[in-house]
């Protein structure tokens, strides 16, 4: 039963990341009033549940083998997701898109082939690389619309790869009984618990002063304060999972999606 729901949480929390990739882009385009179709959407979502659904069927092999199901068939969910991603990118990306897509997905799917193996030799490689490889998706956002690179978005995705690496980081403390049997040198590993928590408020500490100075001399749009709101609630958040050591990757998961509505609130509030 332990087992089950523990399963049945993982394939939720799968959803739940694939659209905290999609709100996140949405929160980006109204940042810059840029504009985002569907299609977008649609690859962004089927990138995201390719990885996942591919690590979640390796995870639990050995869980769902017990339960008598039958592993080659479940492979079948990721290579929907590829089918639909690969169509979206051939059909409404461009040669440099697709490119860019296909190498994102490409280091999506080898962390555990390949890429694993750094994280026990270099310390803090697997939240580094989580935190860049989430970061990529942005990037694609300006290629696969053909968007020119100004210093509103450089500067905005230093904003948004602090944010990823407090998630990645954080993430990793429910996986640090696993990942201290494979040896992985994370950062939870290197600082420990008490460490990361305090590593972890200083980027928060430091991506809102970034946003301040940022919007301050206009480099980036003056709605970008809004992101002030989910960082305060994520660093409310930590120390509620500091306390009573609940460690719920939701708890940093949920602040993308409190991205949008605070860019939609704001938006309205200010007109």
């Amino acid at each position: 039963m332990h087992t089950n729901n523990k399963i049945l949480g993982s394939l939720l929390r799968g959803l739940i990341i694939a659209f905290s990739a999609v709100v996140e882009i949405f929160a980006i385009a109204l940042l810059f009033d840029k504009k985002i179709t569907i299609d977008f959407f649609v690859l962004i979502f089927s990138l995201a549940l390719t990885v996942y659904s591919f690590d979640f069927i390796k995870e639990y092999s050995e869980s769902l083998k017990v339960a008598n199901i039958n592993i080659k068939y479940l492979y079948t969910i990721p290579i929907c997701f590829v089918i639909i991603f690969l169509t979206i990118s051939l059909i409404f990306g461009n040669f440099f898109s697709f490119l860019f897509s296909i190498s994102i997905l490409m280091f999506g799917l080898l962390y555990d082939l390949f890429f694993k193996k750094i994280t026990k030799l270099i310390p803090a490689f697997k939240d580094i690389f989580v935190a860049l490889n989430w970061n990529m998706i942005l990037w694609l956002f300006l290629i696969y619309y053909g968007y020119n690179l100004n210093i509103g978005f450089f500067l905005l995705f230093i904003f948004v790869f602090l944010r990823d690496s407090v998630n990645a980081s954080f993430c990793d403390l429910k996986d640090f009984v696993s990942d201290g049997k494979q040896k992985l040198s994370t950062l939870v590993h290197v600082l420990g618990k008490e460490k990361l928590f305090l590593f972890l408020q200083v980027l928060n500490i430091l991506s809102v002063i970034l946003l301040i100075i940022f919007s301050t001399f206009r480099l980036v749009p003056f709605l970008s304060l809004a992101l002030i709101v989910p960082v305060i609630i994520t660093s409310v958040l930590l120390i509620y999972s500091k306390s009573n050591k609940n460690y719920s990757p939701y708890f940093v998961d949920i602040e993308y999606y409190f991205w949008f509505l605070a860019v939609v609130i704001f938006t309205w509030v200010l007109k």
